[in-house]
C-alpha cells in the first residue's frame, strides 16, 4: 500500500502542475484553500495545508504578485491583514479545477460509474480512519497510566 501511496502522491503532483498550466503551479492548493476559508491570515493557511508558516507565505506572497489574492482588513482586528482571493484568482482556480477534471476524466474514461465511486468511497474512507488513527496516535498509552 506504501508504494501505491507514494504514486498516487506523485499523480496528485502531476495533476496540479497541468491544473495550473499558465498559473501559479506551486499556490494552486494555497488558492484554493483560500477560496474555501473566505478572507483569512497567511496562519490560517498554513493550518489548513498543514504546512510551515514560511511555506504557506511564499505561497501566498507568489499568488499575491500574480493578482490572484490580495490583503484585506482583518475585521476582528484592524491592526492584522486577511488574505481574500481575487475575481482573477478565481477565475484561475476555475480553469484549474476544470483542466483537472478534463485530465480526470481522460483518465478514467473506461471506468464504470460504480469503479469511480468505489474509488472516490475507498479514498474517503481511507483518509478518514488515517485521521482517526492519527489522532490515537496522539492519546496518552494507557499503559502509562
Amino acid at each position: 500500500m506504501i508504494d501505491e501511496l507514494r504514486e498516487v502522491g506523485a499523480l496528485r503532483r502531476d495533476l496540479q502542475r497541468r491544473a495550473a498550466q499558465g498559473g501559479v503551479a506551486g499556490g494552486l492548493v494555497a488558492l484554493s484553500a483560500l477560496d474555501r476559508l473566505g478572507p483569512a491570515r497567511v496562519s490560517q493557511v498554513a493550518d489548513e495545508l498543514r504546512v510551515d508558516l514560511s511555506v504557506a507565505s511564499r505561497q501566498v506572497a507568489a499568488l499575491q504578485k500574480a493578482g490572484y489574492v490580495k490583503r484585506v482588513p482583518d475585521p476582528r482586528d484592524g491592526r492584522s491583514q486577511g488574505l481574500k482571493v481575487t475575481p482573477a484568482g478565481k477565475r484561475a482556480l476555475r480553469r484549474a479545477q476544470q483542466r483537472s477534471r478534463e485530465v480526470l476524466d481522460r483518465a478514467t474514461r473506461r471506468w464504470t460509474d460504480a469503479e469511480v465511486e468505489t474509488l472516490v468511497a475507498g479514498l474517503r474512507r481511507l483518509r478518514e480512519d488515517y485521521l482517526l488513527a492519527s489522532l490515537e496516535d496522539q492519546l496518552p498509552d494507557e499503559s502509562s497510566r
